[in-house]
């Protein structure tokens, strides 16, 4: 595990609630069964990332652009959408001891926590599924 130095624009990892991990461990067990049942035609690379980060900052461990790839088996595509959601203030990387790192910015992991506490929460309003 790489040694944690605060970078300008991104989120302290601290501990959470068991729950939220278990949560989002299960949702990456789901992609994965996804993938291996009906193919990854229906994969879905921005969120995977997501996920993975997501699941990295409430272990409060940083997650290697290395190993982001390698889970995400989609090298040349995963790059692409990592682009895109650094272009969209959602994660950042940053290499304090020389090995790149993906983390969330603030913005994301807040996403992020707004996402799943909600998926706790139960179904969605009425006015929630009439957007």
């Amino acid at each position: 595990m790489a040694s944690r130095q605060h970078t300008e624009g991104i989120e302290d990892l601290g501990s959470v609630e068991t729950d939220e991990v278990e949560l989002v461990e299960a949702a990456l067990r789901f992609g994965h069964r996804r993938n291996l049942i009906l193919g990854s035609v229906f994969a879905n690379p921005p969120w995977e990332i997501m996920l993975q980060v997501y699941w990295g900052a409430l272990s409060s461990r940083d997650v290697s652009l290395d190993e982001l790839m390698g889970k995400t088996e989609r090298s040349n595509a995963t790059r692409r959408w990592l682009d895109a959601l650094v272009q969209d203030g959602l994660v950042a990387i940053a290499s304090p001891t020389g090995i790149p790192l993906v983390r969330l910015t603030t913005h994301g992991k807040a996403s992020m926590d707004t996402l799943f506490a909600s998926a706790q929460a139960g179904p969605p309003s009425a006015s929630e599924t009439a957007r």
